[in-house]
């Protein structure tokens, strides 16, 4: 997960947006990554969650199974 995420934040890096940058966290002991940006446009202060993975939520319910693998595949 870490390395298609840092892959992807590295295809974006090469477009970036104005007064917003992508950003990484990976929580790898809890098994968590989170792809996001912060910044500002205009006055207004920018946050969005691009990508949040939780594998202990994806192990434990089937449904979220198969989500994250077609994530994972496109």
């Amino acid at each position: 997960m870490k390395k298609i995420l840092t892959k992807y934040d590295h295809l974006v890096a090469n477009q970036p947006t104005a007064n917003t940058e992508m950003l990484l966290a990976f929580d790898e002991e809890r098994d968590q990554y989170l792809w996001f940006q912060v910044g500002w446009n205009d006055n207004q202060r920018v946050l969005g969650i691009t990508v949040h993975v939780n594998f202990p939520m994806v192990k434990s319910i089937p449904e979220n199974r198969a989500i994250a693998l077609s994530i994972l595949l496109v």
